[in-house]
């Protein structure tokens, strides 16, 4: 059967808004607990009253032992993350580098504010009536400097966009990929209005879909998911719903023109986005567009171990493309990030032109418009598919590429998006020729399906089954910390184990926590540590 993420994994979780129909009544944000059969409204209590949060409502016996929770004091809210920290008092629960530069100025953890992260040039609107030509995303670089366009097929396509929403009433041709009784949704406003009240998800949307081939609207339709607000700032979780949705609209292409900064370790540990994606891939095998990243002060090596990197795009995730901005004369900017083995290739990214959310053409530049550009080569050739296949398409764009005339790409590719030559690998159905070397750290490739993969590390050897029993294979006699959290970030439990040489078996247990939903368990010894999520 298949479970959607919000499902699966956030059963109990920070803040998030609830679609299903059992919450259809609250208007504020509110938790939906499970709540373990036979225990006692004392020990229920107990453990609610600390986080400030009451049962509004429940049992019913529809939803069998769940409750609605809402905050006891309003003006509290509800709890702070609780980020537990090793002895140095810098790493959290998924081993991430938590530097000054990662926090906003509220000193909130980084996960709690996604920003796009884009630049848009001051222009003037165009006076008169708009030109294709004049305004074609491509411009200001020459139409022709790059191949965006390819054939499209007769297979029906959906392509979501996880971004600020989009501007709805227009005659600029956009409408055109709506569906206008489904549009989409408004993660942040929990609304089935997703307009865009900042510019940059129309502009995105424009390189997605304006002066692409005639008639091509009438196998792609857009899904529109308003996951950033006013100010470009989007959650974690509210990334993960977006996704659900995605997945319940059955989309088969999402577009992520969006990064957080993290440390280069980031990449190996289960963040809940990265399990996110995975769970995209295994139920609706859907292919990710994600963005490199950009920076001020000049681009990051997203490979740079001892750095910090972009993600979801530096995720080592089979499904993911991740994109570098190119400019003109075919060399990536300054401020685009780059990397040789967690950057798949570089499109167009330096004064796109695109609608914002009045109406108005604009130039944009950053890599998220290079990630929209191929977001676009991918979904025509998504429509010459069959049955879908995001392994075929993710290869013919990677070995499609073409070399720039003038310096080396710093990208798995070491080229940049081309739509003419994509086609003709599609069409050979040639075999991906790019594998990322194993990392410094002694890390083995993730082959995936296709036949490449990213860098990735799995420190110690250990699974968890039935959510139930943590089996661990130790190479020697050692002490281990065995801690576990729940999605909040909370700790649980805490306990130090001795591990034998060879197989271990552990009784995962979480003491007076009647809650049933995911969890995630940390184990650590030496210098080494693994976080592996789990349902009880």
């Amino acid at each position: 059967m298949k479970r959607t993420i919000i499902k699966n994994l956030l059963a109990f979780v920070l803040c998030c808004f609830i679609s299903s129909s059992y919450a259809d009544n609250y208007d504020e944000r509110c938790f939906i607990a499970q709540i373990k059969a036979g225990t006692t409204q004392a020990e229920i209590d107990a453990l609610l009253t600390p986080f400030n949060l009451i049962i509004e409502d429940g049992p019913t016996t529809e939803f069998i032992n769940q409750f609605v929770l809402i905050c006891m004091d309003p003006e509290l809210g509800f709890p702070d993350i609780d980020i537990p920290v090793n002895n140095n008092g810098e790493v959290d629960i998924n081993g991430v580098i938590l530097a000054a530069t990662t926090a906003d100025a509220d000193n909130d953890n980084i996960f709690d504010a996604i920003g796009l992260n884009y630049d848009i040039n001051a222009l003037l609107p165009p006076t008169g009536t708009p030109s294709s030509a004049a305004h074609h995303p491509l411009a200001a670089c020459g139409l022709n400097a790059f191949s965006i366009n390819t054939a499209f097929g007769t297979t029906t396509r959906k392509v979501g966009l996880l971004d600020t929403g989009i501007k709805i009433e227009t005659d600029l041709g956009l409408d055109d990929f709506f569906d206008p009784y489904d549009l989409g949704w408004n993660i942040v406003e929990d609304t089935p209005d997703p307009t865009d009240d900042n510019g940059h998800g129309s502009h995105m949307a424009s390189s997605l879909m304006l002066d692409t081939p005639n008639d091509f609207a009438s196998v792609l339709t857009l899904k529109v998911f308003k996951t950033h607000d006013l100010n470009g700032i989007a959650s974690i979780w509210g990334l993960i719903e977006g996704i659900d949705k995605a997945i319940l609209c059955e989309t088969e292409i999402i577009n992520m023109s969006n990064s957080y900064i993290a440390n280069y370790d980031h990449r190996f540990s289960n963040a809940p986005l990265k399990i996110a994606i995975e769970e995209a891939l295994d139920i609706g095998g859907i292919l990710f567009v994600t963005a490199a990243g950009n920076n001020a002060e000049g681009g990051l090596d997203n490979d740079d171990p001892n750095g910090l990197s972009a993600y979801p795009a530096s995720f080592p995730n089979e499904n993911i493309l991740s994109v570098a901005a190119l400019n003109c004369y075919y060399t990536i900017p300054a401020w685009s990030n780059y990397g040789a083995t967690s950057v798949d290739i570089a499109a167009p990214g330096v004064d796109i032109w695109g609608l914002n959310h009045i109406g108005e053409y604009t130039k944009m530049s950053g890599s998220s418009s290079a990630t929209a550009l191929t977001s676009r080569v991918a979904s025509m050739l998504a429509t010459q598919q069959t049955v879908f296949n995001y392994a075929e398409i993710k290869c013919a764009i990677i070995n499609g590429a073409n070399e720039s005339p003038y310096t080396s790409i710093e990208t798995l590719s070491q080229g940049y998006l081309d739509a003419v030559m994509a086609q003709n690998v599609f069409d050979t159905g040639e075999a991906c020729a790019y594998v990322s070397p194993s990392s410094e750290t002694g890390s083995e490739s993730d082959s995936g399906s296709g036949g490449f993969g990213r860098s990735y590390q799995n420190s110690i050897d250990a699974t968890i089954q039935n959510g139930e029993i943590l089996s661990i294979n130790s190479n020697k006699e050692q002490i281990a910390n065995l801690r576990i959290f729940n999605l909040l970030g909370q700790s649980l439990s805490s306990k130090e184990v001795v591990l034998q040489k060879g197989q271990n078996n552990i009784v995962l247990e979480i003491p007076d926590y009647p809650f049933i939903g995911t969890y995630l368990c940390q184990l650590q010894y030496g210098d080494q540590s693994e976080t592996i999520k789990f349902i009880k």
